[in-house]
C-alpha cells in the first residue's frame, strides 16, 4: 500500500512539474512587446480601464499598451497626426468634427466607444404617472447642459422644442410647456443637492454629478439620453486613429478588439455606472 502511495505522489508531482513547466513556457514577456501607443484623457479614466480589459488579448497579438496622457482635444489630434500615438480615445465627437474641418483626410473616426449620459431623476415622485402639472424641474445652468437637459425633457415628453433646434436649445426654444412645468437651472452643487433636499420636483443631470453625490444613474433614473440621440453622439468619446495606418501590421492585428463583446461588456459593467456603452454589443 506504501508503495503505491510512493508511486501515486510521485506521478502528481511529475504532472505538476510538467504543468508548471507548460505554464511559464506559455507566459508572455510583455515589456518585450511592441509597444501600442494609446492617447488617453488627463487622469486616464475611463479609457485605462477600457482597455486594461483588452491587455492579455492584445499582448496575444504581440503588443503592449503605453499609456500617453493629454489634457485637450487639440493635442491629442496633433499628436495622432504626427505619429507619437497610435490611437486616442482622449476626444469627444464634436471635437473630431472641429478639427477635421481644417485637416481633413488626415485622422480617422473608427466609431464612438463610451459617454457620461445625462438622466431624468424623480426626487419628489415616486412614479412617472406621478408627476403632477406645474411641478418643478431642475437642470444644469451651463450652455450645453441646458441644451441635453432640454432635449432629453423633450424626449420624454415633457416639452416641446423649435424644429431643428438640437444642442443650440436654450430655454427660449421652448414651443409648447402644456404641464406648465417650472423648469429652474442650477449649478452644479444646487442641482445635486436636490436628491437629497428635494427642493425640486424632478432634477436632469450627467452621469458624473449623480456618481459623485453617490446616486448610480443606470439604477435611479427613469430616463437617459438614448444611443442614438443627438447629444450622445456628439458628447462621446470615440475611437481615433491616423487614417493611413488602417494598412498597418499592429491594426490588422488589433482591430477585432476595438468594439468588440469583451470592450463592450467592461463598459456596460463599468465601476458605479458612471460611463455608458455608445456602440450596440454584436456577436455572442
Amino acid at each position: 500500500m506504501k508503495k503505491l502511495l510512493c508511486i501515486i505522489l510521485s506521478v502528481v508531482l511529475v504532472a505538476l512539474t510538467l504543468c508548471a513547466c507548460t505554464d511559464n513556457k506559455d507566459e508572455i514577456d510583455v515589456e518585450s512587446l511592441a509597444a501600442f501607443r494609446l492617447g488617453v484623457p488627463a487622469g486616464k479614466a475611463p479609457a485605462m480601464e477600457i482597455f486594461d480589459s483588452l491587455a492579455t488579448r492584445i499582448a496575444k497579438k504581440g503588443y503592449r499598451i503605453e499609456y500617453i496622457e493629454f489634457s485637450s482635444a487639440e493635442e491629442v489630434h496633433t499628436a495622432l497626426a504626427e505619429g507619437e500615438i497610435d490611437v486616442s480615445l482622449a476626444s469627444l465627437r464634436s471635437e473630431f468634427e472641429e478639427f477635421n474641418k481644417e485637416n481633413p483626410e488626415t485622422l480617422l473616426n473608427l466609431g464612438p466607444v463610451c459617454r457620461y449620459p445625462y438622466g431624468l431623476f424623480l426626487c419628489n415622485f415616486e412614479k412617472v404617472e406621478n408627476i403632477t402639472d406645474g411641478a418643478s424641474i431642475a437642470i444644469p445652468e451651463s450652455a450645453e447642459g441646458i441644451a441635453r437637459a432640454l432635449l432629453l425633457l423633450e424626449a420624454n415628453g415633457f416639452i416641446k422644442l423649435k424644429e431643428g433646434v438640437g444642442l443650440s436649445a436654450t430655454l427660449d426654444d421652448i414651443t409648447e410647456n402644456s404641464r406648465n412645468f417650472k423648469i429652474v437651472p442650477q449649478d452644479d452643487k444646487a442641482l445635486a443637492a436636490n436628491l437629497s433636499n428635494y427642493e425640486n420636483d424632478i432634477a436632469v443631470m450627467s452621469s458624473k454629478l449623480s456618481v459623485a453625490t453617490g446616486v448610480s444613474l443606470n439604477k435611479s433614473a427613469f430616463a437617459i439620453e438614448e444611443i442614438d440621440c443627438e447629444a450622445a453622439l456628439a458628447f462621446s468619446y470615440v475611437l481615433l486613429i491616423k487614417r493611413d495606418q488602417i494598412a498597418s501590421d499592429w491594426y490588422k492585428a488589433l482591430e477585432p478588439l476595438f468594439f468588440s463583446p469583451l470592450m463592450f461588456d467592461y463598459v456596460d459593467e463599468y465601476p458605479s455606472d458612471i460611463v455608458v456603452p455608445s456602440f450596440e454589443r454584436s456577436g455572442i
